[in-house]
């Protein structure tokens, strides 16, 4: 009787589960649940699978925040992270809520584009990275950030001060990898901000890893320590940290421009015993003078938040320094001037085309490498082309065809000379000083450089790395002269240690002919012992 209840029992909750399931799929999905969909009806991307809860939750995270930016505020969406474990990343539950109201949930399929080979290599750096639990930034580096786009908010849901970390820079040794932040919520106060982040890190446009993170904003310059007497006083050592490291004319240190003495001195002695949004604000005793100071960028008071207090510490009067490496080439760039420290090199290998031609046609060589370096920045949204003051440091490793040479860097200037960069070689890299970024060609020094009249004596036809390419002849005649005088039309010269094709066939004919007695021997023996057999 149990057996026959329980199997009842089963019947109706299968029965109705069925009703429920094809009650729900019968319910059109509605146009705001389409639109972030692609063609095939499947959440798409741009991520490696979220393997454990957390990285679904980030992925959740950054969904919920981007759909708002491109939908607003009305529009919630929302992924369940632990549907997507229990699928395997397959699929997901996907709610929406509008207006407060909930839409609907529907169950849709997940498609993501990423690259396998990439994932082990970004593990690898998230194990490092995991251990990074807030970012900093503080002195130059923040002010860094302020001049690089003076005028747009920090907090925002695209949050690239993830780009300005060192912590994270080293973990991943400089490579041109994209980092990113999207902010989920945040307070900037006086003298400081605090935000709750997720970072995400990858390449080609593709999210290989991500965590939590919280990113610090210390509204504080060094100067070095002395004996300052006025505000005017503190003002000229800030302003000169600021003009080695700028440049004058981009950045200038004033007064506050929006409190009083007596309201920023009441501003100080609030703060300085708080220890809110997980910032310590006790550096607020050490504040010179107890004066605030604002930022002026190309001019103008861009943001009220653009304020900060100057504390003294020589050690802390340093410059930032910046690195960034080709993941692809391992072609580097660093400098100790200012560029913004977002700046990420890029790396395009030139091995045909018009520019190309042009540059072979001037240096006529054996080998050469030809890259076209760029430096871009996210938050400028610029490229940086060169810098006024001071110089990058260029290093391309070396390729083996340029092992125990001295070699040379040449430009290509706009009017159709030459520009030569001494080469350095350091830990089997190429190193070169520039002050600006456009089309570089490694080569060896020997072989100089020409102009097109004069044809190189090298006969030895250039031929550029890539094997699909149609070898660059010269114009003096290659063909070499045998011992006679006459042309030999690019045929080897005859040696004569080399066996002429007959001696050859008497060499393979002594070879072949003991074998071919030995197999007919084997054979009649072979016959002659079945006979006997037959016989007996």
């Amino acid at each position: 009787m149990k057996k026959i209840i329980c199997s009842l029992l089963a019947i109706v909750l299968l029965l109705g589960n069925f009703s429920i399931l094809s009650f729900a799929e019968e319910i059109p999905m509605s146009e705001n649940f389409k639109r972030v969909l692609n063609n095939n009806g499947e959440l798409e991307f741009n991520w490696a699978p979220p393997m454990t809860i957390e990285a679904a939750e980030n992925l959740s995270n950054v969904f919920m925040m981007e759909a708002v930016k491109k939908y607003g505020h009305d529009f919630l969406y929302s992924i369940d992270p632990q549907s997507v474990i229990d699928s395997n990343a397959t699929q997901c539950k996907l709610t929406l809520s509008n207006n407060g109201t909930e839409e609907g949930v529907y169950i849709v399929p997940l498609k993501f584009n990423y690259k396998e080979s990439k994932v082990n290599q970004f593990k690898s750096f998230g194990e490092k990275l995991s251990k990074i639990k807030n970012i900093r930034f503080e002195d130059l580096e923040l002010l860094n950030y302020w001049v690089a786009n003076p005028t747009e908010w920090l907090l925002s849901v695209d949050l690239n001060i993830a780009r300005y970390s060192k912590e994270i820079k080293d973990v991943i040794h400089n490579k041109n990898f994209e980092i990113n932040i999207v902010c989920e919520g945040g307070d900037e106060d006086f003298c400081a901000g605090n935000y709750v982040c997720t970072l995400m890190l990858g390449i080609d446009g593709v999210t290989y890893y991500s965590q939590r993170i919280t990113a610090t904003l210390i509204h504080r310059l060094y100067i070095p320590s002395g004996d300052y007497n006025s505000r005017e006083e503190i003002i000229t050592a800030a302003q000169n940290r600021v003009d080695e490291y700028f440049g004058k004319g981009v950045a200038e240190v004033t007064k506050s421009h929006r409190w009083t003495d007596s309201e920023v001195l009441e501003l100080i002695n609030g703060y300085k015993t708080e220890q809110t949004y997980g910032i310590d604000w006790s550096y607020l005793n050490n504040a010179v003078g107890n004066y605030l100071f604002s930022l002026k960028i190309n001019g103008k008071h861009n943001l009220d938040y653009h304020e900060f207090v100057i504390l003294e510490d020589d050690s802390k009067c340093k410059k930032p320094h910046h690195k960034t490496v080709d993941a692809e080439t391992n072609i580097s760039i660093e400098t100790n001037n200012y560029v913004p420290l977002d700046s990420s090199i890029s790396v395009t290998k030139i091995t045909e085309g018009q520019e190309y031609n042009e540059i072979v046609s001037k240096i006529k060589v054996k080998s050469l490498d030809i890259f076209d370096l760029k430096l871009f920045s996210t938050r400028k949204n610029d490229y940086v082309t060169k810098l006024n003051n001071g110089t990058f440091e260029v290093r391309i490793p070396l390729s083996d065809k340029f092992a125990g040479k001295d070699l040379m860097v040449y430009y290509l200037k706009d009017d159709g000379t030459l520009e030569e960069h001494e080469v350095i070689i350091k830990d089997n890299c190429a190193v070169f000083y520039t002050n600006h970024f456009s089309i570089y060609t490694l080569t060896a020094k020997s072989a100089g450089a020409t102009t097109p009249d004069t044809p190189d004596n090298d006969s030895t036809p250039i031929v550029p790395d890539n094997d699909s390419a149609t070898p660059i002849v010269p114009d003096n005649d290659s063909a070499t002269p045998n011992s006679d005088g006459a042309q030999n039309n690019g045929s080897a010269p005859k040696d004569d240690n080399t066996p002429s094709n007959e001696s050859n066939g008497n060499i393979i004919l002594w070879i072949t002919l003991p074998i071919a007695v030995v197999v007919i021997a084997a054979g009649v023996a072979f016959i002659v012992i079945r006979k006997k057999k037959s016989n007996n």
